[in-house]
């Protein structure tokens, strides 16, 4: 039910704000009704997606917490569930498809995993042991069982650095010299406080010495007062490390690059740190190292771009701040061109914000061609939270998007992982902002419309291709085809324009 509620309300947003622009839709053959979730509130609770890595052979590996039971604080286990590329579970991994583990006390919570590139897999986070949270990791081997060559079983639990610890693995970076890891370090006597170390590793999950003082480097704080409640890791230029903490009770953001001696930059931005007033939600770097932070500041949603050595760049917004009519910006993609697609919560409507999609410009502008005001909604329900988490996926022109939703009077989180339509994101990538194109009605019986807008290159040929790849379907362009003799199946429309420029949009025949 909760799935087929979702899609109705998917496509009811869409056409009420958006109709008429090249629009992202959900692909519904993916999981089921469209998205991948672990819901569930009778057996259990909910399973808490954090974030999820698509892997080479286009299989997903989605990672989080599962909820032992569905209220409000509940204890949970840490779990890593692989899905084919349809969005079905791959029974061959781990134990049919889900690799769960908890410590003893069921206090466990999964930050990050990374893939390496034989297969294998690291999972970090923090777990209670013996009365106290510890850092972790845990390394799987590629068909999800514990690696038994890494530390002991597989796992290792991280040594106390203060009594009374209260310490967490927040983020971890793969180099070939070590593994880095965001570490927060603090203790439960009251007033609690978090402080963020950067910590290495040797592949092998033993603590480098040589790297800072005794493994670990100790950012400054100007007071006792201050806590780490955010700390994210990026890799920079000259195999140095870019460290993004923030400060949540003085509303704060700190950010450092760090050299592999394990000591900061003093020439990166002012004498070493680059700090702006607001919460950090994420940082991208581009390929040529300049740095893009979304944050929600006391003035509203902005958008900092940054070149290389921490300075605001002259060429993003004014003087390198974007400011964005948005209720809430999380993670963003880069498009090779330098545009900026940014996963969040579109600004208020109606009294209520919608998880949507932002799109700015290389130059930190709303991306008009995007929509009539850069943005658009993919959400399951108008209650919904926000869309946290956005990547492109290894195929063709498509991404993958989490939303989550705070449940009432549970307060629970539910998460859902849904693929956007290849068809409409292709739009993005090869069309003009002149070039719009909308194929309707999408899931169709026979008759397929295709309605355009201003070209600024006439459209000249309609292909169809199956699932195979195989092309069934050939025509001049016109503004309606009839598909009455294809079976019912999921089709690639491809349009070719005069300039050469082509879109392919996912049409389903039901």
């Amino acid at each position: 039910m909760y799935s087929k509620l979702k899609c109705i309300h998917v496509i009811f947003f869409l056409i009420v704000f958006h109709q008429g622009y090249g629009q992202f839709s959900i692909d519904y053959s993916f999981g089921s009704g469209g998205e991948y979730h672990d819901n569930d509130q009778i057996n259990e609770g909910p399973f808490d997606i954090i974030d999820f890595i698509e892997l080479p052979s286009k299989e997903l590996l989605v990672y989080g917490n599962k909820k032992l039971s569905a209220t409000f604080g509940s204890k949970a286990d840490i779990m890593l569930v692989k899905l084919n590329e349809d969005g079905s579970t791959d029974l061959d991994f781990a134990t049919n498809g889900i690799f769960r583990y908890g410590f003893e006390n069921q206090f466990n919570r999964i930050e990050k995993a990374i893939v390496f590139d034989d297969g294998k897999i690291l999972i970090a986070g923090a777990a209670s042991i013996s009365g106290n949270m510890h850092g972790f990791i845990l390394k799987l081997n590629s068909d999800g069982s514990l690696d038994n060559g890494f530390q002991t079983g597989g796992i290792l639990i991280m040594p106390s650095l203060v009594n009374n610890g209260q310490e967490s693995i927040t983020d971890i970076l793969i180099k070939s010299s070590g593994i880095y890891i965001a570490y927060n370090k603090g203790h439960s006597v009251y007033p609690a406080r978090s402080y963020a170390l950067l910590a290495k590793l040797d592949l092998e999950g033993n603590v480098d010495e040589s790297f800072g003082v005794n493994g670990f480097l100790e950012f400054p704080t100007e007071s006792e007062e201050y806590a780490h409640d955010f700390f994210k890791l990026i890799p920079t230029k000259n195999n140095k490390v870019l460290a993004l903490l923030g400060l949540g009770t003085q509303g704060q953001l700190e950010l450092y690059r760090c050299n592999t001696d394990g000591t900061i930059d003093d020439e990166f931005s002012d004498n070493g740190k680059f700090n702006f007033t607001g919460n950090p939600k994420s940082i991208v770097s581009t390929a040529d190292y300049k740095l893009i932070l979304p944050i929600n500041s006391p003035t509203g949603t902005i958008v900092i771009g940054l070149d290389d050595d921490g300075h605001y760049d002259p060429d993003f917004g004014l003087n390198g701040i974007a400011e964005i009519d948005s209720k809430d910006l999380n993670s963003v993609y880069i498009y090779p061109d330098g545009s900026l697609l940014f996963a969040g919560t579109t600004a208020l409507q109606m009294g209520n914000g919608f998880a949507g999609l932002i799109k700015l410009t290389k130059q930190g502008d709303l991306d008009l061609s995007f929509s009539s005001n850069g943005t658009q909604i993919i959400s399951a329900d108008p209650s919904a939270g926000a869309n946290e988490v956005i990547k492109p996926s290894v195929v063709g022109n498509r991404f993958y998007v989490l939303s989550k939703q705070l449940l009432f009077p549970q307060l629970v989180i539910v998460s859902s992982l849904c693929r956007i339509d290849e068809s409409i994101t292709s739009n993005i990538y090869s069309l003009s902002g002149e070039d719009k194109l909308r194929v309707y009605p999408n899931p169709f019986s026979n008759q397929l419309k295709i309605k355009d807008s201003s070209f600024e290159s006439p459209p000249q040929l309609l292909e169809v291709y199956d699932s195979s790849g195989k092309l069934v379907f050939k025509t001049p362009y016109k503004s309606e085809i009839n598909l009455i003799t294809l079976p019912p199946s999921t089709y690639i429309l491809k349009t070719k324009f005069l300039n050469g420029k082509e879109n392919m949009t996912r049409v389903i025949k039901q």
